[in-house]
Protein backbone atom coordinates (compact mmCIF):
# COMPACT_ATOMS: atom_id res chain seq x y z
CA UNK A 1 0.00 0.00 0.00
CA UNK A 2 1.02 3.18 -0.98
CA UNK A 3 2.09 5.92 1.68
CA UNK A 4 1.07 9.25 0.66
CA UNK A 5 3.36 12.13 2.23
CA UNK A 6 2.27 15.98 2.43
CA UNK A 7 4.25 18.72 1.44
CA UNK A 8 4.38 21.37 4.09
CA UNK A 9 3.13 24.16 1.79
CA UNK A 10 -0.04 22.20 1.48
CA UNK A 11 -0.48 21.61 5.41
CA UNK A 12 -0.07 25.49 5.65
CA UNK A 13 -2.93 25.90 3.61
CA UNK A 14 -4.78 23.76 4.91
CA UNK A 15 -4.44 25.35 8.27
CA UNK A 16 -4.82 28.74 7.34
CA UNK A 17 -8.05 27.65 4.94
CA UNK A 18 -9.47 26.11 8.83
CA UNK A 19 -8.26 29.61 10.63
CA UNK A 20 -10.24 31.41 8.43
CA UNK A 21 -13.34 29.40 8.65
CA UNK A 22 -13.19 29.45 12.19
CA UNK A 23 -12.62 33.03 12.25
CA UNK A 24 -16.04 33.81 10.21
CA UNK A 25 -17.96 31.21 12.41
CA UNK A 26 -16.78 33.06 15.71
CA UNK A 27 -18.17 36.61 13.94
CA UNK A 28 -21.19 34.49 13.18
CA UNK A 29 -21.70 33.93 16.73
CA UNK A 30 -20.86 37.01 18.18
CA UNK A 31 -23.21 39.15 15.87
CA UNK A 32 -25.72 36.21 16.99
CA UNK A 33 -25.20 36.59 20.49
CA UNK A 34 -24.92 40.41 19.70
CA UNK A 35 -28.42 40.25 17.70
CA UNK A 36 -29.52 38.33 20.39
CA UNK A 37 -28.46 40.88 23.54
CA UNK A 38 -30.34 44.05 21.40
CA UNK A 39 -33.86 41.90 20.65
CA UNK A 40 -33.59 40.79 24.68
CA UNK A 41 -33.01 44.58 25.57
CA UNK A 42 -35.76 45.61 23.50
CA UNK A 43 -38.81 43.66 24.85
CA UNK A 44 -37.60 43.74 28.56
CA UNK A 45 -36.04 47.28 28.81
CA UNK A 46 -36.62 49.34 26.09
CA UNK A 47 -40.24 49.91 27.56
CA UNK A 48 -41.25 49.09 23.49
CA UNK A 49 -43.41 46.32 24.88
CA UNK A 50 -45.13 48.79 28.12
CA UNK A 51 -48.89 48.09 28.86
CA UNK A 52 -50.31 51.90 28.09
CA UNK A 53 -53.69 51.28 28.81
CA UNK A 54 -56.18 49.21 31.10
CA UNK A 55 -59.78 49.12 29.95
CA UNK A 56 -61.93 48.19 32.58
CA UNK A 57 -65.88 47.15 32.22
CA UNK A 58 -67.60 46.53 35.45
CA UNK A 59 -70.04 48.15 37.57
CA UNK A 60 -69.34 51.78 38.42
CA UNK A 61 -68.88 51.53 42.05
CA UNK A 62 -66.48 48.81 41.90
CA UNK A 63 -64.58 50.21 38.66
CA UNK A 64 -61.91 52.05 40.87
CA UNK A 65 -61.11 48.92 43.01
CA UNK A 66 -60.08 46.67 40.21
CA UNK A 67 -58.15 49.28 38.55
CA UNK A 68 -56.13 49.74 41.85
CA UNK A 69 -55.85 45.61 41.84
CA UNK A 70 -54.53 45.87 38.08
CA UNK A 71 -52.32 49.19 38.63
CA UNK A 72 -50.83 47.17 41.75
CA UNK A 73 -50.25 43.52 39.81
CA UNK A 74 -48.41 45.73 37.33
CA UNK A 75 -46.20 47.41 39.57
CA UNK A 76 -44.95 44.15 40.78
CA UNK A 77 -41.13 43.68 40.62
CA UNK A 78 -39.47 40.82 38.79
CA UNK A 79 -36.49 38.89 37.97
CA UNK A 80 -33.53 41.69 37.54
CA UNK A 81 -35.71 44.29 39.20
CA UNK A 82 -38.39 44.26 36.18
CA UNK A 83 -41.35 45.93 36.24
CA UNK A 84 -44.08 43.42 35.72
CA UNK A 85 -45.76 45.97 33.33
CA UNK A 86 -44.73 44.41 30.09
CA UNK A 87 -47.37 43.05 27.97
CA UNK A 88 -45.61 40.03 27.32
CA UNK A 89 -45.02 39.08 31.07
CA UNK A 90 -48.70 39.75 31.65
CA UNK A 91 -50.44 36.24 33.36
CA UNK A 92 -54.08 36.43 32.11
CA UNK A 93 -55.39 33.82 34.83
CA UNK A 94 -53.38 34.87 37.61
CA UNK A 95 -54.43 38.62 37.53
CA UNK A 96 -58.28 37.42 36.80
CA UNK A 97 -58.09 35.03 40.02
CA UNK A 98 -56.30 38.13 41.54
CA UNK A 99 -59.24 40.44 41.25
CA UNK A 100 -61.83 38.58 41.80
CA UNK A 101 -59.93 37.11 45.37
CA UNK A 102 -59.63 41.07 46.40
CA UNK A 103 -63.44 41.93 45.25
CA UNK A 104 -65.93 39.05 45.63
CA UNK A 105 -68.43 40.75 44.08
CA UNK A 106 -67.42 39.30 40.69
CA UNK A 107 -68.69 35.98 39.44
CA UNK A 108 -66.08 36.00 36.58
CA UNK A 109 -63.19 38.59 35.14
CA UNK A 110 -61.95 37.88 31.45
CA UNK A 111 -59.16 39.53 30.73
CA UNK A 112 -57.77 39.51 27.08
CA UNK A 113 -54.45 41.90 25.27
CA UNK A 114 -54.83 44.26 23.20
CA UNK A 115 -52.26 45.03 20.68
CA UNK A 116 -52.50 48.79 19.37
CA UNK A 117 -52.20 50.54 22.07
CA UNK A 118 -50.98 47.90 23.70
CA UNK A 119 -53.26 47.20 26.84
CA UNK A 120 -55.10 45.60 28.49
CA UNK A 121 -59.12 44.63 28.29
CA UNK A 122 -60.82 43.74 31.76
CA UNK A 123 -64.20 42.44 31.39
CA UNK A 124 -66.30 41.67 35.15
CA UNK A 125 -69.14 40.62 35.45
CA UNK A 126 -70.65 41.45 39.15
CA UNK A 127 -72.91 38.23 40.83
CA UNK A 128 -76.58 38.56 40.95
CA UNK A 129 -77.87 40.09 44.43
CA UNK A 130 -80.57 37.24 45.57
CA UNK A 131 -80.74 38.00 49.46
CA UNK A 132 -79.36 39.67 51.90
CA UNK A 133 -77.80 37.42 54.28
CA UNK A 134 -76.94 38.41 58.22
CA UNK A 135 -75.26 36.39 60.87
CA UNK A 136 -73.14 38.99 62.82
CA UNK A 137 -72.50 41.33 59.66
CA UNK A 138 -74.61 41.37 56.25
CA UNK A 139 -73.65 40.18 52.91
CA UNK A 140 -75.40 39.65 49.53
CA UNK A 141 -75.58 36.37 48.12
CA UNK A 142 -76.15 35.31 45.22
CA UNK A 143 -77.98 31.88 43.64
CA UNK A 144 -75.33 29.82 44.13
CA UNK A 145 -75.29 31.04 47.99
CA UNK A 146 -71.95 32.42 47.82
CA UNK A 147 -71.90 35.37 50.08
CA UNK A 148 -70.31 38.48 48.53
CA UNK A 149 -70.25 42.47 49.29
CA UNK A 150 -71.51 44.68 52.29
CA UNK A 151 -75.47 44.87 52.79
CA UNK A 152 -78.03 46.86 54.86
CA UNK A 153 -80.57 44.91 56.12
CA UNK A 154 -83.43 46.40 54.15
CA UNK A 155 -81.78 46.68 50.70
CA UNK A 156 -83.13 44.06 49.10
CA UNK A 157 -87.04 42.27 48.85
CA UNK A 158 -85.66 38.58 50.74
CA UNK A 159 -83.85 39.16 53.95
CA UNK A 160 -82.08 36.06 55.44
CA UNK A 161 -81.36 36.12 59.30
CA UNK A 162 -78.85 33.40 60.38
CA UNK A 163 -78.90 31.82 64.07
CA UNK A 164 -76.25 29.09 63.74
CA UNK A 165 -73.66 31.22 63.97
CA UNK A 166 -71.80 30.06 61.02
CA UNK A 167 -69.25 32.17 60.04
CA UNK A 168 -69.30 34.23 57.15
CA UNK A 169 -66.39 33.73 54.31
CA UNK A 170 -66.85 36.13 51.43
CA UNK A 171 -66.44 34.16 47.92
CA UNK A 172 -67.73 30.95 49.46
CA UNK A 173 -70.84 29.29 49.81
CA UNK A 174 -72.83 29.94 52.96
CA UNK A 175 -75.69 28.26 52.52
CA UNK A 176 -76.65 25.51 49.81
CA UNK A 177 -78.43 26.35 46.63
CA UNK A 178 -81.20 23.72 47.70
CA UNK A 179 -81.90 25.30 50.60
CA UNK A 180 -81.69 28.75 48.91
CA UNK A 181 -84.34 28.01 46.50
CA UNK A 182 -86.72 26.11 48.95
CA UNK A 183 -86.60 29.77 50.93
CA UNK A 184 -87.64 31.52 47.57
CA UNK A 185 -90.34 28.94 46.46
CA UNK A 186 -92.13 29.85 50.22
CA UNK A 187 -91.15 33.51 49.51
CA UNK A 188 -92.73 33.88 46.31
CA UNK A 189 -95.73 31.35 47.22
CA UNK A 190 -96.69 33.97 49.78
CA UNK A 191 -96.25 37.01 47.64
CA UNK A 192 -98.33 35.60 45.12
CA UNK A 193 -100.99 34.55 46.87
CA UNK A 194 -100.87 37.87 48.90
CA UNK A 195 -101.15 35.44 52.17
CA UNK A 196 -99.23 37.92 54.23
CA UNK A 197 -96.51 40.01 54.05
CA UNK A 198 -92.64 38.67 54.78
CA UNK A 199 -90.53 40.85 57.30
CA UNK A 200 -87.53 38.50 56.96
CA UNK A 201 -87.06 34.65 57.00
CA UNK A 202 -84.81 32.97 60.00
CA UNK A 203 -82.87 30.06 59.91
CA UNK A 204 -83.30 29.22 63.64
CA UNK A 205 -80.93 25.94 63.22
CA UNK A 206 -78.94 23.57 60.94
CA UNK A 207 -81.37 20.68 60.61
CA UNK A 208 -83.47 22.59 57.31
CA UNK A 209 -86.09 24.86 59.22
CA UNK A 210 -86.37 28.41 58.88
CA UNK A 211 -89.45 30.36 60.15
CA UNK A 212 -90.78 33.11 57.63
CA UNK A 213 -91.27 36.22 60.68
CA UNK A 214 -94.38 38.75 58.90
CA UNK A 215 -95.11 42.27 59.66
CA UNK A 216 -98.20 41.38 61.37
CA UNK A 217 -95.71 39.42 64.07
CA UNK A 218 -96.75 36.33 64.02
CA UNK A 219 -94.35 33.57 62.18
CA UNK A 220 -94.59 30.66 59.69
CA UNK A 221 -92.32 27.72 60.76
CA UNK A 222 -91.36 25.71 57.18
CA UNK A 223 -89.13 22.60 57.13
CA UNK A 224 -87.02 22.53 53.94
CA UNK A 225 -88.34 18.51 53.74
CA UNK A 226 -92.19 18.83 53.51
CA UNK A 227 -93.99 19.98 50.69
CA UNK A 228 -93.53 23.96 51.02
CA UNK A 229 -96.47 24.89 48.13
CA UNK A 230 -98.75 22.10 49.74
CA UNK A 231 -98.41 23.51 53.43
CA UNK A 232 -98.76 26.87 52.35
CA UNK A 233 -101.96 26.52 50.57
CA UNK A 234 -102.87 25.09 53.70
CA UNK A 235 -102.03 27.87 55.41
CA UNK A 236 -104.04 30.64 53.30
CA UNK A 237 -107.35 28.06 53.13
CA UNK A 238 -106.56 28.31 57.50
CA UNK A 239 -106.44 31.93 57.39
CA UNK A 240 -109.23 32.67 55.33
CA UNK A 241 -111.64 30.23 56.90
CA UNK A 242 -110.83 30.41 60.61
CA UNK A 243 -108.68 33.47 61.22
CA UNK A 244 -109.94 37.20 60.73
CA UNK A 245 -108.28 40.11 60.02
CA UNK A 246 -108.95 41.12 63.10
CA UNK A 247 -107.83 38.69 64.68
CA UNK A 248 -104.39 38.04 63.08
CA UNK A 249 -102.28 40.74 65.73
CA UNK A 250 -103.05 38.17 68.15
CA UNK A 251 -101.30 35.75 65.95
CA UNK A 252 -98.06 33.84 67.56
CA UNK A 253 -97.24 31.12 65.00
CA UNK A 254 -98.24 28.60 62.53
CA UNK A 255 -96.40 25.37 62.51
CA UNK A 256 -96.12 23.73 58.97
CA UNK A 257 -93.30 21.79 59.65
CA UNK A 258 -94.99 18.29 59.74
CA UNK A 259 -96.90 17.46 55.80
CA UNK A 260 -101.00 17.67 55.96
CA UNK A 261 -100.71 19.33 59.46
CA UNK A 262 -101.28 22.72 60.59
CA UNK A 263 -100.96 24.30 63.78
CA UNK A 264 -101.53 27.44 64.76
CA UNK A 265 -101.40 29.59 68.21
Amino acid sequence: MANIVLKPSYVKKNNSLKNKNKKKVNRSVILFIVFSGLMIYGFLFSGSFRIQSAEVDSPQELKDKTIEIVQGILNERLFLGLINDNILFVKKQEMSDSIKGNISDFLSVEISKKIWPLGLKIKAVPREKIAVFCNQTCHFIDRNGIAFGTAQGDSLELLIEDKTENQIILGQKIIEPDFLNIIIEAKDIINENQITKIKSIEIPNMFGEFRIKTIEGWEIYLDKNVDIKTQLVGLNKTLDEKVSYEKRSELEYFDLRIDGRIYYK
